[in-house]
């Protein structure tokens, strides 16, 4: 049927064309992000080392917190030392935690790579299989 015209028929006999679309395959397409080994690096590394000193020093702050409710259950009075001692970890932990957020390359090169495929389009393409 090569070169042959059908319009304003009702075809109810398989039509083969050797030139069209049918041996396509579809796919949806995406720019790939360049990840650099350092920025990998990045990513495999994890979080700042502050971030683990501010969770210690939470967990610091927790134990005085423990230890001062058992101190207000005995009947005793809470010494300011202890309270000094709560606040000063908790100030400590905000304070590391902030400067680990602030100071996480991870979070930027996530950042990144969020902002890439936000931004990239995508889009539907026939692929023809080349013949060899």
């Amino acid at each position: 049927m090569t070169g042959k015209i059908v319009r304003g028929k009702i075809l109810t006999e398989t039509q083969f064309v050797d030139e069209g679309l049918s041996a396509a395959q579809f796919g949806t397409w995406q720019e790939d992000y360049p990840l650099r080994e350092v920025e990998f690096e990045r990513i495999v590394r994890g979080g700042p080392a502050t971030k683990g000193l501010a969770i210690n020093a939470l967990s610091a702050s927790f134990g005085f917190g423990v230890a001062m409710v058992a101190t207000w259950f005995a009947g005793e009075r809470i010494k300011s030392g202890h309270l000094w001692a709560v606040a000063i970890c908790v100030a400590l932990a905000a304070m590391l935690y902030g400067v680990g957020w602030v100071c996480d390359d991870r979070r930027v090169v996530l950042q990144k790579i969020r902002d890439h495929f936000r931004d990239a389009p995508t889009r539907r393409q026939a692929l023809r299989k080349v013949a060899k």
